[in-house]
């Protein structure tokens, strides 16, 4: 009856503990940060919501990549008004 009992307070311990999360960008410091801000702004939400959100936080910043600064020039500058051709003709998309 003791390791039934074992069993399932260890069974329970066990489901209780949320999984390490890992990142390739972020150390384990600012895990625990995301973690606790989540904590922090969703106490309502269960622990193991909690923890997928911060999962979701964590791999979405691992996603992101660096994109050097600039500029650039945006909008329609038009189509070649015959195939090989340098003169740009403006296209109406109003019709």
């Amino acid at each position: 009856m003791q390791k039934i009992i074992l069993f399932t307070l260890l069974a329970g311990l066990t489901a209780c503990s949320s999984p390490t999360i890992t990142s390739e960008s972020l150390s384990p410091s600012e895990i625990n940060d995301i973690r606790a801000r989540v904590a922090e702004l969703h106490p309502d939400l269960s622990t193991r919501k909690q923890h997928e959100v911060t999962q979701l936080v964590v791999r979405a910043l691992d996603n992101m990549v660096f994109i050097e600064g600039g500029t650039f020039i945006m909008g329609d500058f038009g189509m070649p008004c015959e195939p090989g051709s340098t003169q740009m003709c403006q296209i109406d998309y109003d019709t």
